[in-house]
């Protein structure tokens, strides 16, 4: 009752199971790491770009002078509706080295965190195991007590049975009176 009851020992338990749940958390960086975005966009003024006829200079072509674009050029610069979508996958196979010392490390604490709880569970059945022991000796300490009552009294008796048949004086039973007294105390 004393170990299932036990604050301190059911923190110390505690405390293992997240050092393990920690140990979980930096095993799964060993994984790859997966990502998966997307974004809409809607767009309602759209632009033309528009080059003039000639915008970009003349090219002489055998005496004859060629307009650079030939013509106007129109280019609509995109449409009402802009979609994106990516999946990133993300393997960490430079930072593994860093990876096991962080695991080694969390193992290393989860060792620590059992080794307290066991430390705490022994504390606990320690002192559960003296307040027993000392109750064993309290419990003979009153028996042997008692015993010593039952024998002053019993040599008060016989110190009375003494002095009514005139074999003794009444200072005898005064003394193993007060010692009757004593031995009740």
């Amino acid at each position: 009752l004393a170990l299932q009851n036990n604050h301190f020992l059911n923190i110390r338990k505690l405390q293992v199971e997240e050092k393990q749940q920690k140990v979980n958390e930096d095993r799964v960086k060993y994984l790859p790491v997966i990502g998966i975005g997307g974004s809409y966009q809607y767009n309602t003024n759209l632009q033309v770009l528009t080059i003039e006829q000639g915008r970009f200079g003349q090219l002489p072509y055998g005496g004859v002078m060629i307009p650079l674009p030939a013509t106007n050029e129109v280019f609509e610069l995109g449409n009402h509706n802009v979609y994106n979508a990516g999946v990133t996958i993300y393997q960490p196979l430079t930072q593994i080295g860093k990876i096991n010392a962080g695991v080694k490390y969390s193992k290393t604490e989860m060792l620590i965190a059992e080794t307290e709880e066991n430390k705490a569970m022994l504390q606990v059945r320690q002192g559960v195991e003296k307040l027993f022991f000392g109750l064993l000796i309290l419990h003979k300490q009153i028996e042997e007590a008692e015993i010593k009552v039952s024998i002053a009294r019993k040599k008060l008796h016989d110190v009375e049975s003494a002095l009514a048949a005139g074999k003794t004086t009444e200072s005898s039973r005064y003394g193993l009176s007060a010692g009757v007294a004593d031995e009740e105390q």
